[in-house]
């Protein structure tokens, strides 16, 4: 990618736990049934925090077009 002259850039999608888990029953996957059985378990097992390298970070909760548009705008 760098002799291209590109460079990666880490987009982390910030989203609330409530919203997380609002967007789990949405869905109704099966994956997801232990996780919603026990959401205060899920939620203290999983790192919702920002990661600890340099990243982008993004409104997961903006629909995906304004995710996007924000995504595009941000890159050098």
């Amino acid at each position: 990618m760098s002799e291209a002259g590109g460079a990666a850039v880490m987009v982390w999608l910030r989203l609330r736990p409530a919203d997380l888990l609002g967007r789990m029953r949405e869905r109704s996957a099966g994956r997801d049934r232990a996780k919603l059985d026990d959401e205060e378990r899920y939620l203290a097992r999983t790192d919702l925090g920002p990661p600890v390298v340099r990243h982008l970070a993004i409104d997961a909760s903006a629909d995906t077009a304004d995710q996007c548009e924000n995504i595009l705008a941000s890159l050098p």
